[in-house]
C-alpha cells in the first residue's frame, strides 16, 4: 500500500470515528491523543475501523506500541507497514 493512499484512507476513518475540533488541522505531525483527544475506547473503535476498512491490514497486538499513537503519520506508517507484512490471500 502506498503512504499516502493509506494516509487519505486514515483520514477518512478519523473524521468518521471521532469528533475532530474545529481548531485542529490534520497532519502528518498531529497527535492523534493530545491534538485529537483519542482516548482508548476512542482508540478501540478507531483500530477496529481501520481493519475492515483497508484491504489486507490487519492489528497486530504485538507490534502495536504507544508511539504508533504519537502522531497521524505514526499510524499511517504502522499501517503501511502492516499490509506490507500481511500474507497474501
Amino acid at each position: 500500500m502506498q503512504r499516502e493512499t493509506a494516509y487519505q484512507n486514515m483520514v477518512a476513518i478519523l473524521k468518521s470515528t471521532i469528533t475532530i475540533p474545529e481548531d485542529v488541522e490534520l497532519a502528518e505531525n498531529t497527535s492523534l491523543r493530545d491534538d485529537l483527544g483519542m482516548d482508548s475506547l476512542g482508540s478501540l473503535t478507531f483500530l477496529m475501523e481501520l481493519e475492515e476498512s483497508i484491504d489486507g491490514f490487519s492489528i497486530d497486538p504485538e507490534s502495536l506500541e504507544e508511539r504508533h499513537f504519537s502522531s497521524i503519520g505514526a499510524m499511517v506508517d504502522y499501517i503501511v507497514e502492516n499490509v506490507e507484512l500481511a500474507p497474501a490471500a
